[in-house]
């Protein structure tokens, strides 16, 4: 399990491996789970040392990385040219899956939802980016009912079927944009291309995985997914055979523990009963040497920022470590570090 673990924190970037700039580190990642901007961006800075908030979000603003609900029904932050097949690849599965979802929840039929993408369509044409409440407005003005989750709903198909991407944020609102007129259009001729691809990629940045754990993450299936898994390639460099002592501040639904659907390696059941009793997947995993030990939480008061975590009591940590993260995680936000603090004793629920 050492190994795998070792392997893991390589090619996802945790550990050796890194690359100068963010849209490299998305690239090689392929896709970073982005549902929520600011911790994805740490995701993307955690894997990019040296990388500030500045560079990142220029590179959001030059289009070089988006975001859309690639896979899974969720938000990913992708390079802008791998956008169009990604979205090909899952997209006929994920219409199938959510169409009666929409439909019981909201109302929403076919009819609806391409009488939105035709209104969507003209407003965004010209290349424009239109922040997501604006684009709200100009649906309901042309007489489209937005209430309730009819609007994420409307916004979610129209990027399944290849109309709409994420691009940089106006504040602290999304702004929208047409994908035919940013991004480059699938290279690939047959599916098949396009699966090879995906395994080959996934497996140089998430393995060692299974073909569960890729259909879990692209929203395939599983025979699909072992399809794709015996036509990849995968050239990557040496794996080190042991652990560098390391430590690390994952975000919420980080693609170390997400990017799987067997985590156990990594978190084991003990633990993500006391950290995720509820299984919603909200919390800060604190990561030593590959595994999850405990959790984390930034206490921002103006600009300063202390951090208070939380360990398992039959684990201890270098506290030059933590710190050295802390820093880091601090600085990137333009923070002031004022320290760590652990809090209340860490109890394992049986």
């Amino acid at each position: 399990m050492e190994k795998v673990l070792a392997e893991r924190l390589q090619r996802q970037l945790l550990a050796k491996k890194h690359f100068q700039s963010p849209e490299e580190t998305v690239r090689w990642m392929l896709a970073v789970q982005g549902q929520d901007y600011h911790p994805a961006l740490w995701a993307i800075a955690m894997r990019t040392p040296g990388v500030t908030k500045k560079d990142l979000e220029q590179a959001v603003a030059d289009m070089k990385i988006v975001r859309s609900w690639t896979m899974r029904h969720t938000i990913h932050f992708v390079a802008i040219e791998d956008l169009t097949w990604m979205m090909e690849l899952s997209r006929d599965r994920m219409l199938k899956r959510y169409k009666n979802h929409m439909l019981k929840e909201t109302g929403l039929d076919t009819k609806d939802l391409e009488q939105a993408l035709l209104i969507i369509e003209a407003a965004l044409k010209g290349k424009k980016l239109i922040p997501r409440l604006k684009l709200r407005k100009i649906l309901e003005e042309a007489n489209v009912d937005t209430k309730g989750q009819r609007y994420y709903h409307i916004l979610w198909y129209a990027a399944q079927k290849g109309i709409i991407f994420i691009g940089p944020m106006a504040g602290k609102q999304q702004t929208l944009g047409l994908v035919s007129e940013w991004a480059p259009p699938s290279p690939f001729t047959t599916r098949e291309a396009a699966l090879k691809e995906l395994a080959s990629r996934y497996l140089a940045s998430h393995g060692p995985a299974t073909p569960k754990d890729l259909a879990w993450w692209a929203g395939l299936s599983v025979g699909e997914a072992k399809k794709a898994m015996e036509m990849a390639t995968v050239t990557v460099d040496p794996v080190m055979e042991a652990f560098e002592p390391s430590l690390h501040l994952l975000p919420t639904l980080d693609e170390f523990l997400i990017g799987y659907q067997d985590r156990t390696a990594s978190l084991t059941e003990a633990m993500r009963i006391q950290l995720d009793p509820l299984k919603r997947g909200i919390y800060r995993p604190l990561l030593f040497n590959g595994k999850v030990v405990g959790s984390w939480k930034p206490i921002v008061k103006g600009e300063k920022v202390t951090l208070s975590y939380s360990i398992h009591p039959n684990v201890q940590i270098p506290q030059t470590l933590l710190i050295k993260q802390a820093k880091a995680y601090a600085t990137f936000f333009g923070h002031h570090f004022e320290g760590v603090e652990q809090v209340s004793e860490f109890q394992m629920r049986r």
